[in-house]
């Protein structure tokens, strides 16, 4: 199957794979698309490499549109509560207020999101 047809058949809305995916559509190969999402999962979003998460008031709006399905992804990962969660990642240190919260959790779903994906196209071969 071609990238891009897979890209259409996994074409979901207003969901976190929705937003990754269509951080995908700007890719041509499969390859172009494993690089961008290895380059995410190794650096994350705190690179500035996902322009729609750069600023907080945009992280906060993301969190709060994707809220459920990030306390998902911390559920699904063994997390207790969203605070062990934040403990355990990168950036805690700089967690100071609810708006620092939302963008940290912002960013781990965005990621945990990519990683998925990464591990779909991985099973991909592109034809």
């Amino acid at each position: 199957m071609k990238f891009k047809e897979w890209l259409e058949e996994n074409e979901e809305e207003n969901t976190l794979k929705s937003e990754v995916l269509e951080e995908l559509k700007g890719f041509e190969t499969l390859e172009e698309a494993k690089d961008f999402l290895n380059d995410l999962t190794t650096h994350g979003c705190v690179s500035g490499m996902i322009g729609k998460l750069i600023y907080y008031k945009d992280t906060n709006d993301f969190y709060d549109k994707y809220e459920d399905e990030i306390e998902d992804l911390l559920e699904e990962l063994g997390y207790k509560n969203r605070f062990e969660a934040i403990q355990s990642l990168n950036g805690s240190e700089n967690v100071g207020s609810i708006e620092q919260e939302k963008n940290l959790l912002s960013w781990f779903g965005f990621e945990q999101t990519g990683f998925k994906i990464l591990g779909e196209l991985e099973e991909l071969k592109e034809e």
